[in-house]
């Protein structure tokens, strides 16, 4: 029969148990500054306007320490995500459609988030800037029904507080630009200008074919 552990020897253990907890909470915390300090990383709020206590001051500079600390987290991950997801599906489109749904479904993924890092990496590869993955999801929809942006108008939305706003006077001025210079075409002027179109791409094909007999026959 195993001895009964007599009140004494219970309340070491609970000691034992609680010291080994608190140590682990430091050795964390301190891991959390040390890494903080090496990114010198400098607090972000105005902590005066919330006439808070000398207390409660420095209790809430260590949480925003934390939430900097994990939040630089979230980012490494969702980038290496976004990276994984996108070998993943280039691996899986040789083996029909749906093959990749099934594959980070089963793993526990929603399709939502998939595709949202789809589309960081898209945009990653093509600008090479990792700050696409602080960008809100919204701005990151935005930005893909956008056919072409240049590097220095990333920068803009990238270091932009409101980046939609940004977006908007960027590319609704282009589409604004484009209406007044539009407006007073007719349906018989588009019909026009297809008819040419037509009329060069014709042209065009009977020149291929033209060469492409010449060059059989040499």
């Amino acid at each position: 029969m195993n001895k009964k552990m007599s009140p004494v020897s219970l309340t070491v253990v609970e000691k034992m148990k609680k010291r080994t907890e608190e140590l682990k909470k430091n050795q964390q915390n301190l891991e959390i500054d040390s890494i903080i300090k090496n990114d010198n990383y400098f607090s972000q709020i105005d902590y005066s306007q919330f006439n808070l206590s000398l207390e409660d001051e420095n209790i809430l500079k260590f949480y925003e320490k934390k939430a900097y600390f994990h939040g630089k987290e979230i980012i490494k991950n969702n980038m290496e995500l976004s990276k994984i997801f996108y070998e993943a599906q280039k691996t899986l489109s040789k083996y029909g459609q749906g093959s990749f749904g099934k594959w980070f479904e089963t793993l526990g993924f929603k399709r939502t988030f998939v595709y949202m890092c789809l589309k960081r990496n898209s945009l990653f590869l093509n600008y090479q800037d990792p700050k696409i993955f602080t960008l809100p999801e919204k701005v990151i929809n935005e930005l893909g029904k956008k056919n072409t942006f240049s590097q220095q108008e990333l920068k803009k939305i990238i270091t932009s507080p409101k980046p939609l706003e940004v977006i908007n006077s960027l590319f609704g001025d282009r589409t604004n630009t484009f209406t007044q210079s539009n407006k007073n075409i007719t349906i018989s002027d588009i019909q026009k200008k297809i008819k040419k179109l037509e009329k060069q791409l014709f042209e065009l094909k009977l020149l291929e074919k033209t060469l492409l007999e010449t060059s059989s026959t040499k």
